[in-house]
């Protein structure tokens, strides 16, 4: 979506995007969101909810962004969110269906809670790491092997 090394093309990011998202990729919905609520060319604020709520669902953990979302863009957004819940009864007022957003958001907390207390082989992936935790993972392993097993030899972190 950033376009780093290439002209930005939002279209075709759109595009590879929603692919992977049909294949249940949590971060290609969660990019999603980001691209439907805060690009001016693609803003759309139900698509960008209706994306967050998928990549919840597919393991990434933006709950209290959910929250947000859906309250600021509360006028636009109760309607997707009946559509989502189908809650069993007519709510009317604001608060009213805020809490059972609220409540919503905290079934999605305890399953997701739930499914990684049952998973611990994380067949299915919960989350996402980002390209600092993976450089750290790399520096703490170089630093393991230098410093604390005072082994120098290069082509053993290529071998790990």
């Amino acid at each position: 979506m950033e376009g780093f090394g290439v002209s930005q093309n939002l279209d075709l990011s759109e595009k590879l995007l929603l692919k992977a998202s049909k294949e249940g990729n949590g971060q290609s919905s969660y990019q999603l969101f980001k691209m439907y609520s805060t690009m001016p060319e693609k803003k759309d604020a139900v698509k960008a909810y209706k994306f967050l709520n998928k990549a919840i669902n597919l393991g990434v953990t933006h709950f209290e962004e959910q929250d947000k979302y859906f309250k600021a863009n509360y006028d636009v957004l109760k309607s997707s969110f009946a559509e989502i819940r189908k809650p069993p009864v007519e709510f009317t007022g604001q608060k009213e269906i805020e809490n059972l957003h609220d409540a919503y958001l905290n079934e999605l907390k305890e399953n997701f809670s739930s499914k990684l207390e049952k998973d611990k082989m994380y067949y299915r992936q919960a989350g996402f790491i980002t390209d600092q935790q993976i450089w750290m993972v790399g520096v703490l392993c170089k630093y393991m092997i230098r410093k604390v097993m005072h082994f120098s030899h290069d082509d053993f972190m290529t071998a790990f």
